[in-house]
Parts: C-alpha cells; structure tokens; sequence
C-alpha cells in the first residue's frame, strides 16, 4: 500500500474515532482517537469539537511523511516486532502516532511539525548508564532510554541515586534534541513509591527545595523531586551543548482519546459523566503543573530565561546564561552541580 492510501485509511478512520492497525488474520490493535484533516481546503471534519489537521500541499505533506518514514523505521525498528506488524502496518502505526503526539500549534504547521520530529531522531544517542556526580557518597547516575513511537517523545532521561544496593529513582523527563531546538515533552514518575531507607531519606531531603517559596505561589504547585530530575536533566543538557529547549503544554489529539477510551468502557449515563469531568479536571492539573516546573526552574537561576509563547502555547527555556548561584542557600543551585562531578554537599552533614 502506497503512503497516500495509508494517510487515506487513517483519516477515514479517525473521523470516525477508532483506529485499527495490524493484520486481520492476527487481530488488530485499537486506538481511539478523532482528528480531521482540511487538505488543500477540502475538510472532511464534521463539526469543530476535535482537532483539524491543515494541510496546503498534499505532495509536499506526502514528500515530508516519507522522509520522516525513511528515519523512523529505523529508530523505532524494535516496535515493528513489539506490536507485531507487517510492513504497511508499521507504516501505519509510525504515521498515526505523528497525528496523535501533535500540538495545536502543529496542526496549523503540520509540515514543520513532521521535520522537526524528523529532526528529533535522525541521531541516536549513547543510551548506556553513566555516573555523573556524587552526593556525600551517594553516587547519581543518568541515562537516556529510547521510548516507544506513541510517547510523547523520542528518548526520556532517567537518574538515580545509588548506595549500594539501595536506589532512589527520579521522575522521568520526556525529551528529544533537534539541531536547533530542544523539547521537553513530559516529567512522569513512573516508579511509584519507593520504599527503602534511601528513597524514605531523599524524598524527604529534596522537599528542602521549597524554602523561601510562598505557598500561594503558583510555583509551589510542584513536586520537589520532579524539579531535581529536572534540574539534573537541564544540567547534564547544558554539559553537551544543549542549552535552548521548548516545553509544549497541550497535545489535543492525545488529549480526547483518552477521553474517548475511557468514555467506551461505560454504557452508564452517571459514569460517563464523572469521567468527563474528572478527565479534565486531570488534564487542567497536569498541564499547569508541568508549565510551573518550567517556571519554578527560572525562579532559582537568574540567568535561566524562561518565558511562555502564548502563539505556539509553549514554554521557552534558556539556559545559555545560566550558572549556579554560589550565594543561593537553596538546595536546588548545589544539585545543579552534580554534571561538574563534584561533591556538592561537602558542608552538608547529614540528610536529616
């Protein structure tokens, strides 16, 4: 199948709100999600509830999605056996998770939105673990992992602190690094609770971060080991020349099918309801908290710039100008230090 008559299916499909990949003999994966397209000013959208993808020049849309094809492939080659998918399946698959991961910005750019993901994987990074500091003994290590297609982004940089066998993992930040331009995706914990005395001690420790933060302040509304993960992923950028990145706070087409996958688990009126406004509820918290991080970061280093595109709904972070504040009392200015291999808290006592 040719990559028009692929396009062709997935749109079809999506204006109905089920999408289906895999081989019928095998059974199909089913992703929910509704989107519409407005080609060359031809629009098969219904009403204006979902998002509409602007397409001006279908064969230059055509050209761009071959290009980004003739990298994925090959960066995402491990999902082709992980789904178990035939070639135009991958395709499929590789082409649709581009429509879903989508900003509002980029349904207006479409075309600049499929080089910059291309751009975001054309070079593969050294995904092996490295220690990049100390902590009173305690060592950090960091490594980038490469996700799945359907993630937010291409790789996600995860740190730890070790002592011995015991370990303390840090919520997880979604990235990708373009020539230019750099993206923060998402910051997720994935490790859930984390029971041993290092992880009870840490977790403890890193809420020191607060002080001399107002509580009514929205840059309070943040988790303290979210912005040390962030801290160290920001750190360990700048340390391979990677000092501008962006932070986009709204993906729509992911945005309504979770809303439609969790609408179709119930035929109930009254649960219906409580989903859908617990599902936005959701989505308002952790779209502002994610903006705040970004935020929060800018309040502990003056020569971090930090500012929110109101056009492309996006966060701009800078930390060309950025150095630790030696002055600073706050926790947060030392952790920045961790990429420099140093003890950075050779005064510090104890974790208590």
């Amino acid at each position: 199948m040719d990559i028009s008559k692929i396009i062709e299916e997935i749109l079809n499909e999506a204006s109905k709100g089920k999408i289906l990949i895999g081989d019928k003999s095998k059974g199909f994966w089913i992703f929910y999600a509704r989107f519409y397209a407005k080609i060359e000013g031809i629009t098969n959208a219904k009403n204006n509830k979902y998002p509409i993808f602007e397409i001006p020049d279908f064969d230059s849309f055509i050209s761009q999605i071959e290009k980004y094809l003739s990298v994925a492939k090959n960066f995402y080659h491990e999902d082709k056996e992980y789904f178990d998918l035939n070639d135009d399946a991958f395709s499929k698959k590789l082409i649709f998770d581009l429509f879903v991961n989508a900003t509002n910005f980029d349904l207006i750019n479409f075309n600049n939105y499929i080089k910059k993901q291309t751009d975001l994987i054309k070079n593969e990074l050294d995904l092996s673990e490295k220690q990049i500091g100390e902590f009173q003994g305690l060592k950090v290590f960091g490594k980038f992992v490469k996700n799945h297609s359907n993630l937010e982004a291409p790789y996600k940089f995860e740190c730890c602190f070790g002592d011995g066998d015991q370990k303390f993992y840090l919520p997880s930040i979604y990235f990708g690094f373009g020539e230019d331009e750099n993206y923060i995706m998402a910051v997720q914990n994935q490790h859930g609770k984390q029971n041993n005395d290092l992880s009870k001690k840490l977790d403890r420790f890193f809420r020191k971060v607060n002080k001399d933060v107002q509580e009514n302040d929205v840059i309070s509304q943040v988790s303290p080991n979210a912005l040390v993960a962030l801290t160290i992923f920001l750190a360990e950028a700048k340390r391979l020349g990677k000092e501008n990145f962006v932070a986009p706070c709204f993906r729509p087409v992911r945005y309504h099918a979770t809303k439609i996958a969790g609408l179709n688990k119930t035929d109930d009126k009254f649960e219906k309801h409580s989903f859908d406004e617990k599902h936005d509820h959701d989505q308002f918290n952790i779209t502002n908290k994610f903006m705040y991080l970004m935020l929060r970061f800018g309040h502990h280093f003056s020569g971090a710039d930090v500012e929110f595109d109101e056009t492309a709904e996006q966060m701009q972070i800078s930390t060309k100008n950025l150095t630790a504040n030696e002055n600073d009392k706050n926790i947060i200015q030392s952790i920045f230090k961790i990429v420099q291999n140093k003890n950075i808290y050779e005064n510090q006592k104890d974790l208590n």
